[in-house]
């Protein structure tokens, strides 16, 4: 078993290989980006839109793997695909299925023991929150004690 974390690339890697449907929209969001930065942050929505997409089709088998994976990120990742994974990833989740009718709840079977604390923690970050302002200050006083 490779002990080495999960770099921002072969994270992607993963998620491209185990969501086939994505594809397209990754592949344009690389396109978009290849002159500069990736911009993971966009990147790793690409695949909760996907998720979400799948919620909507009735189709959460098929975003199960994208969970199992989000799991390993956080486990095995580096800190920033750690990042990438929770608040990327997970809070991006809850943000867009937020809108549709089935809501975000319907993912929290599909989360393993570490992506569920994450999303707990996320919920919790945003109770009480009336704009995304209040939450990157809470994101902002909790990233400054993380490196205490």
């Amino acid at each position: 078993m490779n002990t080495e974390p999960i770099d921002v690339h072969r994270m992607f890697e993963l998620l491209v290989e185990a969501c086939p449907d994505a594809r397209q929209e990754w592949d344009e969001h690389c396109r978009a980006y290849v002159e500069e930065d990736p911009c993971n942050y966009i990147g790793v929505a690409v695949f909760a839109r996907y998720v979400v997409a799948c919620a909507r089709l009735g189709q959460l088998e098929k975003a199960r793997v994208a969970f199992d994976l989000v799991e390993q990120f956080i486990v095995r990742g580096s800190p920033y695909v750690r990042d990438l994974a929770t608040i990327g990833f997970l809070e991006d989740l809850q943000t867009i299925a937020s809108w549709e009718p089935f809501g975000y709840a319907v993912f929290v079977p599909l989360l393993k023991p570490h992506s569920r604390r994450a999303w707990d923690e996320i919920e919790a970050m945003w109770e009480g929150k009336s704009s995304l302002m209040d939450v990157l200050r809470v994101e902002a006083e909790a990233a400054k004690k993380r490196r205490m």
